[in-house]
């Protein structure tokens, strides 16, 4: 699928933030929740409202899965706070967390960088969690689960 504009877009949920993917492939909506990661993938020319409207209709659906598949991840060791190490590529990086407006993991001068709102910061979880290992779908663990929809 490709992916149009080269800066990522993001819409808060009410709850969840979801990953805006536009494309000239797409003529319906397709709405996914991967690892605890949202993301809806649109046709170019969905207005943000209608991305808004179709978040807040299927808010129920998405939540529910997010709950499926926190229940069924494995407990984990892991506090994700600031300082704490965590393998990713084969190496050992530290995870910085700062306080602002969202932004995606990204690795900056050595360190895991995520930035969360103040009050969704108990979120840092499921974002640095998605972002080290990516979308897997292993035997025992929460498999990737989708909605397609129309969009109109």
């Amino acid at each position: 699928m490709m992916a149009v504009g080269k800066t990522p877009e993001y819409r808060d949920g009410n709850g969840f933030i979801a990953e805006v993917i536009r494309t000239n492939r797409r003529k319906s909506a397709d709405i996914r929740v991967e690892e605890g990661a949202v993301s809806i993938v649109v046709p170019v020319s969905t207005s943000v409202e209608k991305i808004d409207q179709l978040l807040l209709n299927k808010r129920r659906w998405i939540r529910e899965k997010i709950a499926l598949q926190r229940d069924m991840a494995p407990p984990s060791s892991k506090e994700f706070v600031s300082g704490e190490a965590f393998p990713y590529l084969g190496r050992n990086y530290r995870l910085k967390v700062e306080i602002g407006p969202f932004a995606p993991v990204k690795l900056r001068h050595g360190r895991l960088v995520a930035r969360v709102a103040a009050r969704k910061f108990s979120r840092v979880k499921f974002h640095v969690g998605y972002a080290l290992h990516g979308v897997r779908c292993v035997a025992g663990h929460a498999c990737p689960t989708r909605y397609s929809g129309s969009a109109y």
